[in-house]
């Protein structure tokens, strides 16, 4: 076996090991595509639903969206890099009819003036109207209307104390998912 061959084999058995540890730490979660599989439009339900009233920091809108739907592993870096995983299992909706009655993560493109990087923004859709955001440093979530969202965006209604323009580029709606870091949080959607 040749050099190459060896440290291939050796790759796959580590990311064999990955996988049978990262299956085990999600074995009561439903998986994400499983939803997608089987869709029922005549039934619509929460299969995880939040405590939005979990600690939140300024910057920290990813975390405090996991603490939300109580997920513990899998964890992204990025509200976009968490919005691509939606996406690749099918779960992403691209548009902004949000679910009546059901609360599920939105997910913008957020842009640093500072140094280009789209890290995105997320933040948990209601179900009836409005959003819940990251809080100031506490386990109070900011809250806002669809159309107090939109200023926000465009920049015409602070959050914290700043217009979210200062520091990051316009923002553009990603959409929003019936799941979060890989674990279904709604179906029949």
């Amino acid at each position: 076996m040749s050099a190459a061959s060896s440290s291939t084999v050796q790759a796959q058995q580590q990311n064999d090991t990955s996988n049978k540890q990262s299956a085990a730490q999600t074995k009561n979660a439903v998986p994400a595509s499983t939803a997608s599989q089987s869709i029922n439009n005549s039934n619509p339900r929460q299969t995880v639903m939040p405590n939005v009233n979990v600690y939140g920091a300024p910057g920290l809108c990813l975390q405090y969206v996991d603490d939300a739907f109580n997920i513990n592993s899998n964890r992204f870096y990025s509200a976009t890099a968490s919005s691509g995983k939606a996406s690749a299992n099918g779960t992403m909706h691209y548009n902004d009819q949000f679910p009546v009655g059901i609360k599920v993560p939105v997910y913008w493109n957020l842009i640093s003036k500072d140094d280009g990087v789209n890290y995105g923004h997320i933040a948990i859709w209601d179900g009836q109207g409005g959003f819940y955001w990251e809080g100031n440093h506490s386990s109070t979530p900011n809250y806002f209307t669809l159309d107090e969202m939109k200023q926000i965006m465009n920049g015409t209604r602070q959050i914290n104390g700043h217009y979210l323009t200062e520091n990051w580029q316009t923002p553009s709606l990603i959409g929003w998912a019936t799941s979060l870091e890989g674990h279904t949080i709604a179906e029949n959607l």
